[in-house]
């Protein structure tokens, strides 16, 4: 056994802290045993533009979730556990088939329940000549003791920062330390990968979502706000604008917002964004329905413009040459 799978036997890899016996089939807050789940690895071109390159960001989504916000795009995979069990063998064949079909980079996405494993594959990977950055796409709700496991086999950190209110973290997220512990893993995100771009494409650094949720834009102010005053330019911030007013059936979290947001709310976001002179940023185009909205249980989970199936947990390696 790899001294990384040693980390199941008394789980805390997230700032949950189970600590749980993974290995002995002992469930945690995420629901995840010893054997590794995920649904799908695709050619990703909606990602942002520094990552998504020219063919598409080589994402992986996994099964499961540390946070389990509600309505979340992926309750498929967060609250239900879609997906199949994969070993670090064949997760190690995705990132070369990933590299292999052109992709920007291999971004993981909401990994933190697998990290033993992922870390093996990444090696495996890098032994076998894998020369791609990768991508550590999360929630920003990270331990400290993970992300110093995880910086050695990081180049771009993508956090989500959802909220700075530990009110609102309780209600909306089902935890009153998401903030401060956000706050804290984005902070040493940022100490540790300085931006380095190649040409337009960003081959290290942190890229920090916040998604706008419809009714709470002086909460959203307030994020965007910390987020520019910590870190200045030297972090890019993504708006995302994709929420979408559904909850899981096995969801947790005692609130749910029933609308999607409306332009006038997001015009209040894009002209706060011009009055802080941020350099470093992206907006997401309103959608003005929810066609962008996963299906994980097709063999492209995307619209076609927006992804190319790589491999997918019933069809197996799909890409054709």
């Amino acid at each position: 056994m790899s001294d990384y799978m040693t980390l199941y036997e008394n789980c805390m890899l997230c700032p949950r802290q189970c600590g749980v016996n993974r290995l002995q089939g002992e469930l945690g807050f995420c629901n995840c045993g010893p054997e590794m789940r995920a649904a799908v690895a695709c050619l990703h071109k909606g990602e942002e533009p520094p990552i998504s390159g020219t063919k598409g960001s080589g994402t992986v989504f996994f099964s499961g979730c540390t946070l389990q916000c509600a309505s979340c795009q992926n309750c498929q995979l967060s609250h239900e556990l879609l997906g199949g069990t994969i070993t670090p063998r064949l997760l190690s064949e995705i990132f070369m088939e990933l590299e292999r079909f052109g992709a920007a980079n291999i971004n993981l996405v909401t990994a933190t329940q697998w990290i033993p494993h992922i870390l093996m594959a990444l090696q495996s990977a890098k032994n076998r000549g894998m020369n791609l950055p990768v991508v550590w796409n999360s929630s920003g709700y990270e331990a400290e003791e993970t992300l110093e496991l995880l910086n050695n086999f990081i180049d771009i950190y993508l956090p989500d920062l959802k909220t700075i209110s530990p009110t609102f973290s309780k209600s909306f997220l089902g935890t009153g330390d998401y903030a401060k512990t956000a706050q804290h893993a984005i902070g040493i995100m940022a100490k540790s990968k300085p931006l380095q771009w190649e040409e337009e494409t960003l081959v290290r650094g942190v890229i920090v979502r916040h998604l706008v949720l419809p009714g709470h834009i002086a909460a959203s102010k307030k994020a965007i706000e910390w987020i520019h005053t910590a870190f200045s330019n030297s972090v890019i911030i993504s708006l995302m604008s994709q929420y979408i007013p559904f909850l899981s059936e096995t969801g947790k979290q005692k609130e749910n917002i029933n609308r999607s947001l409306t332009k006038k709310e997001y015009a209040q976001i894009e002209a706060f964004i011009e009055t802080l002179d941020i350099e470093n940023g992206f907006f997401q185009a309103l959608s003005t329905d929810d066609t962008w909205r996963p299906d994980f249980k097709k063999e492209n989970p995307f619209p076609s413009e927006y992804a190319v199936p790589v491999w997918h947990y019933r069809f197996g390696f799909v890409a054709k040459n």
